[in-house]
């Protein structure tokens, strides 16, 4: 056990010396482990060092030593002089044996990935090198340049760990400008595509790296490119894989890349391994701005994807405003005209809302009255009693008497902007009653008052429509739940509804 624990610390020893030691420590440090390991080889060691030089030169015993020694996870020397920067034992172990620095660890990754991840973090974990070495390393900063060099022309530039990145895919994600513009002018493949990745473009696009982008347009990067897991492979785990470039910045709206992209040859009807495309998402997020520059570049709004064109998923997720603008470009069959303009929606507009003569008389009579704020703020108080009287007379399910409050507050309420809020609360809550006492006709008048009193306020619209739903006008009723829902549209509860209602109407 004692033999074992003085290896493990000779190679420790080892791997300090690599990480940022001289090359006389390294040589030292192997010799140590040479006799800690065949105490015989005492005799012979002492002989090949015995020769005067004016350089340090490492002997083929400890060359041969130094090219088997692998840490838990499988790193040789090579990868360890690299993750330190140390330019004078890299260039000594690669010169006198290159074929370290083809070597890959557990993630069949070589030193030049090591290296790479050193120079943009400046940090490196491991138990076979202690924490006053790790430090050590930062004043070799000047020469990780020159490591790179020396790497990228022994390494495969182009190569990919088990994970499916190549060393330009590793920088791209940490951002560096500086290392990837070395890769290619190095000859690294800009297009190089991983099955779970795609591309650096695809990386630098999702990191919103812009710089990187700019860098991998000008060196000839492909933004249509699609990973091999996204040609349709069916036994690909396709939820797991990366979007091309363009899908991805039209789901989050990122404008400015989504025109960069259009401008430099992407498809604007590239699908993601889904099979949805850069307006499918932008209409889902309600990306306006998105959807028109897409458009713009002939995104064609009549794809369908899993029973939905971008016109649809715009509704399903209440972006009026984006469903209004796609349904130029939808075919006319595809869209739902009613969702836009009802018969209700003319009525308000015009205000041609019922009211009963005796409400109107009773708000003409607040008509000339010039109210002080303290006066306005006792009528509040009062119509809010009233309300509340309501409310505690539905919880007992006496609408009737429920229904006599709420007329009673509107008729305290004047004719003025301040109590519009309250009154298309008591309009609404009117309605309901109103609904429960079958009344659907008051319901209905009382439901258009609280919309025209608050147009933009999602319950007076869910009011409407539930007074449509029950007189049996299916037009009218969803052409009101989508209103509500647009108007609230993270209101989970009304999205599932309008959703399913509207699946429902479009099967019919």
């Amino acid at each position: 056990m004692a033999n074992i624990e003085g290896l493990s610390d000779c190679v420790k020893e080892v791997f300090e010396a690599c990480f940022s030691g001289t090359l006389s420590e390294l040589k030292e440090s192997v010799n140590r482990l040479l006799l800690a390991d065949s105490p015989d080889l005492k005799d012979e060691i002492e002989k090949s060092n015995s020769k005067k030089r004016d350089e340090v030169i490492l002997t083929s015993f400890e060359l041969s030593a130094l090219e088997y020694i692998r840490d838990s996870k499988q790193r040789c020397v090579s990868h360890i002089a690299a993750a330190g920067g140390n330019l004078e034992i890299l260039n000594t172990l690669l010169t006198a044996s290159p074929n370290l620095a083809h070597i890959e660890d557990e993630n069949n990754e070589n030193s030049l990935f090591y290296l790479i991840r050193s120079i943009i973090t400046n940090s490196f974990e491991s138990d076979m090198v202690s924490a006053d070495k790790l430090d050590k390393s930062s004043s070799l900063e000047e020469n990780r340049i020159d490591c790179l060099i020396l790497l990228i022309g022994l390494c495969g530039i182009n190569n990919m760990n088990k994970f499916g990145l190549s060393p330009l895919h590793v920088a791209t994600e940490l951002g560096s400008y500086q290392i990837c513009k070395i890769l290619l002018e190095n000859n690294a493949n800009v297009n190089v595509c991983s099955k779970s990745f795609n591309t650096p473009l695809s990386i630098a696009v999702i990191k919103s790296h812009t710089i990187l982008v700019d860098l991998f347009l000008e060196h000839g990067a492909d933004p249509n490119i699609i990973s091999v897991e996204d040609k349709g492979d069916d036994n690909s785990d396709s939820d797991k894989s990366i979007p091309p470039p363009l899908v991805y910045c039209s789901s989050v709206g990122n404008t400015g890349l989504v025109k960069k992209l259009l401008e430099n040859g992407a498809d604007p009807n590239i699908c993601d391994s889904q099979g949805w495309t850069p307006l499918h998402c932008a209409s889902e997020s309600g990306y306006l701005s998105v959807c028109k520059l897409l458009i713009e570049y002939n995104a064609d709004a009549n794809i369908i994807c899993k029973k939905k064109n971008a016109y649809i998923l715009a509704v399903m997720n209440g972006h009026d405003k984006v469903a209004e603008y796609l349904k130029e470009f939808t075919n006319e069959s595809d869209t739902f005209e009613f969702l836009h303009k009802s018969e209700t929606e003319n009525e308000l507009n015009n205000n041609e809302v019922d009211c009963p003569t005796d409400e109107l008389d009773f708000l003409r009579l607040h008509d000339s009255e010039e109210l002080t704020d303290e006066e306005m703020e006792k009528i509040k108080r009062l119509v809010k009693e009233t309300r509340d009287c309501g409310k505690e007379l539905v919880g007992i399910e006496d609408y009737t008497n429920a229904t006599n409050c709420y007329t009673k507050g509107l008729s305290l309420c004047p004719d003025l902007p301040e109590f519009n809020e309250l009154k298309s609360i008591l309009y609404s809550n009117r309605s309901f009653t109103n609904l429960k006492l079958k009344n659907l006709n008051q319901s209905l008048r009382d439901a258009k008052q609280a919309v025209k009193f608050n147009p933009e306020w999602s319950k007076a619209y869910l009011r409407l429509a539930n007074v449509y739903k029950e007189k049996g006008e299916t037009v009218d009723y969803l052409h009101n739940l989508f209103q509500a829902f647009v108007r609230d549209s993270k209101n989970s509860e009304l999205k599932r509804r309008f959703q399913s209602e509207f699946n429902k109407h479009r099967k019919s």
